[in-house]
């Protein structure tokens, strides 16, 4: 399954609508055999939806994305898409799936989930989408910071949606989402300009699996470790029981080595075992891609496993674009429910915007699937 967006442009060259997400799936499990299904979800005729983000969820396709104004580049408000499965799975002459939506604040930025494993989800269990409100900036009426959750009911005779909000009933850890006052360029490199920490939102993905008996859901985003701008990982991993979100662990990932640790994306294994995997930055490392991880009975709190090196950064990006690796993802492999691979973005050597793909699969100790 790929998606992309698309947008116009004015006459200035800023980002206009209409804006799109095209997706397109793969006739046969093999992406270079039969050919792809594709179908374009349109967002708006008039505003710029950027940083979409894609889930599967039973028998739905979830689409978030940001819209922002093409003058102020401010975010105006988001929009939650759901689009039929079945019609792009079965890839048939004049099959195009029903679309719903709904229009929201800018804040809290939803992701929404995207399962793991082998056990499906029926009708009854809505699409779920997550966020975060942080009382030191972004939603300054919010009670102390926590995680707000929330269910999207479709009516796909009328294109439109519900969103049906719920909260976490157990205390969310406090913390700082506020780095470099919200500004883009924040993370330290060598020899080169600061990078985004893009702390206002949780990163790809909220991974969603089900158990026997309860359901796990485990988050990431970035935040201010020591108030001094610094970035660590905060990571959730939540349970549902008899219907109620709780927080069976969270955790702040930030080794006193004077580097930044940003840009989280975190998965489960079949076991039960947790990975983190996360950008890292320093006054004297290229940014490069790490990993810490956690079994199931470890003291809870810590991503006791410690730090391991997926990708070993050989340069820094030259462009003062501050933007870098936050569209990475951790995912499980489906055939033996024990493989994560991680997909993410990397400097081979210092360039202008020479940034290169890097693919990567381990495992952990534990997984006997």
């Amino acid at each position: 399954m790929l998606t992309q967006f698309a947008f116009g442009h004015d006459a200035q060259g800023r980002n206009i609508g209409p804006s799109y997400s095209c997706i397109a799936v793969s006739r046969t499990a093999d992406p270079v055999g039969a050919g792809w299904c594709v179908v374009d979800f349109k967002w708006s005729e008039s505003i710029f939806y950027d940083y979409p983000k894609l889930g599967v969820w039973g028998d739905y396709y979830v689409l978030t994305g940001i819209g922002f104004g093409a003058v102020d580049k401010k975010p105006r408000d988001q929009q939650i898409g759901l689009l039929e499965r079945q019609p792009l799975l079965d890839c048939e002459a004049g099959s195009t799936p029903r679309a719903a939506r709904l229009t929201t604040d800018p804040y809290p930025i939803w992701l929404p989930a995207d399962i793991d494993g082998r056990t499906a989800v029926g009708l009854e269990d809505l699409p779920l989408v997550v966020g975060f409100a942080d009382d030191h900036e972004y939603d300054p009426a919010a009670p102390p910071d926590k995680l707000v959750f929330g269910r999207v009911r479709p009516d796909f005779d009328r294109g439109t949606a519900v969103l049906e909000l719920d909260a976490l009933d157990d205390e969310v850890a406090p913390f700082d989402s506020n780095l470099c006052g919200g500004g883009f360029y924040c993370i330290p490199v060598d020899f080169g300009f600061k990078l985004d920490a893009l702390p206002d939102r949780l990163m790809n993905r909220a991974a969603f699996r089900r158990f026997d008996g309860s359901d796990a859901l485990v988050l990431t985003h970035t935040v201010d470790v020591d108030g001094r701008d610094r970035a660590g990982v905060r990571w959730y991993e939540l349970r549902r029981e008899d219907g109620r979100w709780r927080i069976a662990n969270q955790g702040t990932f930030a080794p006193s080595d004077g580097n930044a640790r940003w840009l989280g994306s975190a998965a489960m294994d079949a076991e039960g075992n947790l990975a983190v995997v996360y950008a890292v930055s320093g006054p004297d490392t290229y940014p490069s891609v790490r990993y810490a991880a956690r079994r199931p009975g470890d003291p809870p709190g810590k991503l006791s496993l410690g730090e391991g090196t997926l990708i070993e950064g050989g340069g820094v990006q030259l462009s003062p674009f501050g933007r870098w690796g936050d569209y990475g993802s951790l995912t499980v492999d489906p055939l033996d429910d024990c493989t994560f691979w991680y997909t993410g973005q990397y400097y081979p050597s210092t360039s202008l915007e020479s940034w290169a793909t890097k693919v990567v699969r381990f495992r952990l100790p534990g997984c006997p699937a």
